[in-house]
């Protein structure tokens, strides 16, 4: 049996080795703890820490920035400062005032930028923004927001409400356009309470508000009453509401399906086919080029231009190169 008083050598030199061993993880455990506090001492030397503020942001003696905040810190070194609960509002190069609030906030002085996060809303008046994030590149007169973006707009020339789903937007105000990107879903709400609602989805939009125009690119729906038309491209043309002229124009692949009430308890679905597809709202008009063709109860009906009356059966063609046929099952 094995005993450590018949190695006395062996045991006194594990004894020194364990006696080492302590010393040396208390030495590292002192030195890691004043590091820490040397590191949290040059922290607070180097951060400012201030509670319920409010902060400005003067550009050539004029007021860029205003904000009331519940926590101001502001890095000494960078001169960053970050806010807790910001609530304000800034100005653009235009002078126009947009009212914000917001969780966080940071703003960075080196590029001009303010960056919210967190519940983000922005008001200009003309236009509510809603998102998870939002940065402002004042210098630029740049928008970028991210995250479940909601946006509603008005149209000052028509007074009708733009209403627009998705997951990211560029914006440039003092241009008034905008860049919608993923899963965009949206609809123009009339001003008059009569004219219907026009719907659309797309997998990207470009909004113009000087040219008064939407362009829809990849997966294009428009949705106004009973009319469903789908296709690759569109356009909607914001002035047009009630001129005899196109409202909204779809490109590439063009479906359309429309339920028809011919009697009171009646319903048929008429489906259309061609590569372009313009509808004129004035006139409740959608006219079909491209190899057209419409599908209604049995009968087939092709040419070089149809148009078709929304709720309405008729169907008009012209057929320059005697390509018009009919066709209806035997019963």
């Amino acid at each position: 049996m094995f005993e450590w008083r018949q190695y006395p050598i062996i045991f006194l030199f594990f004894a020194v080795c364990l006696t080492v061993i302590f010393y040396s993880n208390q030495a590292k455990e002192d030195d890691a703890s004043q590091k820490n506090k040397e590191t949290e001492k040059r922290k607070h030397e180097q951060e400012s820490y201030f509670k319920k503020i409010s902060f400005y942001l003067l550009k050539k003696d004029q007021e860029q920035l205003h904000l009331l905040s519940d926590e101001l810190m502001i890095d000494n070194n960078t001169k960053r400062s970050s806010f807790e609960a910001p609530q304000g509002f800034f100005y653009t190069n235009e002078r126009a005032k947009v009212n914000f609030e917001a969780n966080k906030g940071l703003y960075r002085p080196e590029d001009s930028t303010f960056i919210l996060s967190e519940e983000v809303q922005l008001d200009s008046g003309e236009s509510l923004l809603r998102s998870d994030h939002a940065t402002y590149v004042m210098n630029r007169e740049f928008f970028l927001s991210e995250g479940n973006v909601q946006t509603e707009t008005r149209d000052v020339k028509s007074g009708d409400q733009i209403f627009v789903n998705s997951l990211k937007v560029h914006a440039w105000p003092k241009i008034k356009k905008s860049d919608y990107e993923g899963q965009v879903k949206g609809h123009i709400k009339r001003k008059r309470p009569y004219e219907p609602d026009v719907f659309f989805t797309s997998d990207n939009i470009y909004l113009d508000l000087l040219v008064n125009q939407i362009r829809l690119e990849g997966k294009v729906t428009i949705k106004r009453q009973d009319v469903d038309a789908s296709s690759r491209r569109g356009e909607i043309y914001l002035d047009n509401q009630n001129k005899r002229l196109k409202y909204y124009t779809l490109f590439d692949d063009v479906k359309v399906i429309e339920k028809l009430k011919i009697s009171e308890n009646s319903l048929i679905e008429r489906k259309a086919f061609g590569e372009k597809l313009e509808g004129i709202i004035s006139e409740e008009k959608l006219i079909l080029t491209g190899s057209p063709k419409v599908l209604q109860e049995d009968d087939v009906v092709k040419g070089n231009k149809i148009t078709l009356r929304e709720n309405n059966e008729v169907i008009e063609v012209e057929d320059a190169s005697s390509n018009f046929s009919i066709k209806k099952k035997d019963k």
